[in-house]
Formats: structure tokens, C-alpha cells, sequence
């Protein structure tokens, strides 16, 4: 009868590969994220004229490297845990994952009820007596 860790030792080589592969989607999502917030927010060029033969700056090279590094990452983590299993680290993720979204839903519907309330008081006229015209009338604009 085979163990459970016999199975693993003949295929170390296939899990060494899932797992690099998987921490690599794991780290890509918050790099790309953060990438996007260097575009759209900061008004970095991105990654693109690196490969378009555009105007390439140090910006570019710094987006980039976050890639490789977000990489780099994922592999030294998979060789320092090299003895945490799949499932182990499956059943992690997991944990990690499930709090995350609970967490996101309290954001998320605190945060409706506050909008709420502040539409329900702007509608009936009560805001401004709570905090004064000038600032009802900045809180309506769009900014």
C-alpha cells in the first residue's frame, strides 16, 4: 500500500511546477493591480514602449521589473517550502481567500449603509442642518 508521502515524492518535480505556477498567478494579480494604479493614477507610461519601440524611460523599466520580481518571488517561496504540500498550501490559500471576502463584504455593506443614510438625509433636507450649507452643496458636486 502506497503512502500519501510516497505519492508526493514521485511527482515532486510536477508539484514543484503547479505550485511555482500557481504562486505566480497568486503575486501577478496584485502587481498587475498595482500597475494599473501607477497608469491610470500616477501617469506612468506602463510597460507597452519597452515592446513598441516607443520613448522608454526609467518608469517603464521599474513597471517591468515588478513582474519579474512578483516572479522571482514566487519561485523562492516555492523552494523555501519545498516540504508544504499542495493540499497544505491549497487549504492556506483557502483560508486566506475566505477571509478576504468576508472582509470585502463588510467594506462593501458598510459602506452602502453609509450612502444611505447620507441619501436618505440629503433627500429629506436634514444634511444641511447637520453639517452646514457649504458643505451639502460640495457634497453634491461631482469632483
Amino acid at each position: 500500500m502506497t503512502m500519501a508521502g510516497d505519492v508526493y515524492a514521485s511527482n515532486r518535480g510536477l508539484q514543484w511546477t503547479v505550485r511555482v505556477f500557481g504562486w505566480c498567478m497568486l503575486v501577478g494579480l496584485p502587481v498587475y493591480f498595482f500597475n494599473n494604479y501607477l497608469i491610470f493614477v500616477l501617469g506612468w507610461p506602463g510597460i507597452g514602449p519597452i515592446f513598441s519601440g516607443g520613448e522608454v524611460s526609467t518608469d517603464s523599466w521599474i513597471q517591468l521589473s515588478l513582474y519579474f520580481l512578483g516572479l522571482v518571488f514566487a519561485i523562492v517561496l516555492v523552494r523555501r517550502t519545498s516540504a508544504r504540500h499542495l493540499r497544505d498550501e491549497a487549504a492556506m490559500i483557502t483560508r486566506f481567500n475566505t477571509y478576504l471576502v468576508r472582509a470585502a463584504f463588510w467594506a462593501v455593506f458598510l459602506v452602502g449603509l453609509v450612502d444611505m443614510s447620507l441619501s436618505f438625509l440629503r433627500i429629506e433636507d436634514i444634511l444641511p442642518h447637520l453639517i452646514g450649507d457649504e458643505l451639502n452643496v460640495e457634497m453634491g458636486r461631482a469632483h
